[in-house]
């Protein structure tokens, strides 16, 4: 009886598939630290809501990081890098509502820079562990869905011509929600129409 070697991702020869972890780690970790810088920036602008939302991400972001590196540990024995200068454009300022309106196109590029990579990674993980490949699947469905909804938020205040009353009243509705419905780990389901 031999003893079993437990499988890495450079074991089985697949570097592209240890890149494309490592900066899923790092765009999780960029959007955990643009979230928090960019949700207290909006409280300073009194957009408690988006604050409270942002607060979300970022935690959202964090739990991600903590389950896709115990997997990677435990099943490649692999453990993700973390690229530090990857983090200097999270010091983000808003001095004012258009610079409010401007973060929603950042906000999507970091949803869409890790769809896209969760979707590669998705493309190699399915061979090389299926707990890996389950959560990746999972991370995808949840980061579409995530940029769907900042997308519908966007269309909606752009119908009110960004208007300060508007705003401050969606604002509202997104931190009650936040506050009182939403339940960690889940997709969010808000309405603003």
């Amino acid at each position: 009886m031999g003893y079993y070697m437990m499988p890495s991702a450079t074991s089985v020869g697949n570097h592209s598939l240890v890149d494309n972890l490592n900066k899923i780690i790092n765009g999780l970790t960029k959007q955990e630290f643009w979230s928090k810088r960019v949700a207290n920036q909006c409280r300073i602008l009194n957009l408690r809501g988006w604050g409270r939302w942002l607060d979300c991400e970022s935690d959202f972001a964090s739990d991600e990081i903590i389950c896709l590196e115990k997997i990677c540990v435990d099943k490649l024995g692999y453990t993700p890098k973390l690229d530090f200068t990857k983090l200097v454009d999270t010091q983000i300022s808003l001095a004012d509502i258009t610079a409010f309106k401007g973060i929603f196109e950042a906000w999507e590029n970091y949803k869409q820079a890790l769809i896209d990579t969760v979707n590669l990674a998705i493309k190699e993980t399915a061979s090389v562990d299926i707990q890996l490949y389950k959560k990746l699947i999972c991370l995808a469905d949840r980061l579409q869905d995530d940029k769907v909804r900042i997308r519908m938020c966007y269309n909606r205040l752009n119908m009110a011509d960004w208007g300060k009353h508007d705003l401050m009243i969606v604002s509202m509705v997104i931190h009650k929600y936040f506050e009182h419905e939403h339940k960690q780990g889940d997709n969010y389901n808000f309405n603003l129409g």
